[in-house]
């Protein structure tokens, strides 16, 4: 071949590949772009949830009126679909029902992600999750509950257990008592050695962004045992009380507020510089007017970012009497005791085993966790059995 036949050859081969090169930006731009294939596949899909979601408001009011026309009737409402969930909303919000002596029943997992959630009202019933997971609660007002109190007789205890909430998404400017599963407890109706309320085997993950009692499953308790939860995710707040677990202890003693088998694993943010009224905890954010028991927990990897005083791996701290009176035994913690936090606030009084990330894989270490009912130990840390949605 002479040079001028190689030469063609070489001009030929890099039209060729200039050619190729703009079809490929075509198709990635057909297949990215803006108008792409790949975007206008996506805003389909977008347009078809918002459609949907519209389809389950409409359902939802007319469940509603359904419900409240039987609700005398009923005993058992059962929560099928997203439909009926909000339909649980509607009849206690709009229709003022309360569910006392009633009981909720989540029968299947349950997405109810893009459409705004506004937190259940003066719950007095029970709602058992048998273990399912409600998706993606979105709300500007609180989490699934904003307020549950003990019934007029006996008083009636308010159960809320074997639920799962994932990939929660709250921001809200409500000022007081907010929590991912429940705003605030109303222990007050009634003298301090009555419980008012049982939250058991309930599990949040996801992010809050709130204001003032602040905490990843509640806000602000009272009156109420607490058993076998946790939280994964984050928290922003304001000031007040923040905790990873329970914003702040209001009602009761140390035989009712039982914080028990339950874990966090959160960053928690105090928007707030420098206020010395602001209580953070990993476990609970501050004892405000009454001690509490804590007993075989845990928090992990888990990180408190604020210039308030009072913050600690327990507890945030409180008054002097109830922190004196409160019982905490077998709490564990990877956090390293760099006098960054106290224990109970400021303080640091040998009130938690401090084990290294090394030590949480070894269930050895956890000689009081109950690893055969309660327990069970992953790859890096123990997990609670009735758990699904950080596994």
């Amino acid at each position: 071949m002479n040079k001028k036949e190689k030469g063609i050859t070489l001009i030929a081969l890099v039209i060729t590949i200039i050619v190729l090169l703009i079809l490929a930006g075509v198709s990635i731009s057909m297949l990215t772009g803006e108008n792409g294939i790949l975007s206008q596949a996506q805003n389909a899909k977008n347009r078809t949830k918002e459609a949907e979601n519209e389809e389950v408001v409409k359902l939802t009011y007319n469940e509603a009126q359904i419900l409240n026309v039987q609700y005398d009737e009923m005993s058992i409402f059962e929560v099928n679909d997203n439909v009926d969930l909000f339909a649980i909303q509607y009849l206690a919000n709009d229709f003022n029902r309360n569910f006392e002596g009633k009981e909720v029943k989540i029968m299947q997992d349950i997405d109810i992600s893009g459409i705004e959630w506004k937190p259940i009202g003066n719950f007095m019933g029970t709602m058992d999750g048998q273990n399912h997971i409600i998706i993606g609660l979105t709300s500007t007002e609180g989490g699934l509950f904003d307020i549950v109190v003990g019934g007029d007789t006996n008083p009636t205890i308010v159960k809320i257990k074997n639920l799962n909430l994932k990939d929660i998404n709250i921001n809200t400017e409500k000022e007081w008592n907010v929590g991912g599963l429940v705003g605030y407890i109303d222990g007050n109706e009634y003298i301090e050695t009555n419980k008012n309320c049982e939250i058991e085997n309930c599990h949040v993950s996801g992010n809050i962004i709130a204001q003032n009692n602040v905490g990843g499953v509640v806000g602000n308790l009272g009156n109420c045992t607490f058993s076998e939860n946790s939280f994964v995710g984050t928290i922003e707040a304001n000031t007040s009380a923040i905790g990873g677990l329970i914003g702040q202890i209001t009602s009761g003693d140390t035989s009712i507020n039982q914080i028990t088998n339950s874990y966090v694993i959160a960053d928690i943010v105090s928007k707030q510089k420098e206020n010395k009224s602001t209580y953070i905890g990993c476990l609970v954010g501050r004892e405000y007017s009454s001690p509490v028991t804590i007993t075989n927990c845990y928090t992990y990897n888990s990180k408190i970012t604020s210039d308030t005083l009072n913050k600690g791996i327990i507890t945030g701290g409180g008054k002097p009497e109830w922190i004196e009176d409160g019982i905490y035994e077998n709490i564990y913690t990877d956090i390293e005791n760099n006098n960054e936090y106290g224990e109970l606030g400021t303080e640091i009084i040998n009130k938690t085993i401090y084990l290294t990330k090394e030590e949480f894989k070894d269930k050895d270490n956890f000689s009081s966790f109950d690893f055969s009912e309660i327990w069970e130990m992953g790859d890096e840390r123990p997990y609670l059995k009735s758990e699904r949605i950080i596994k």
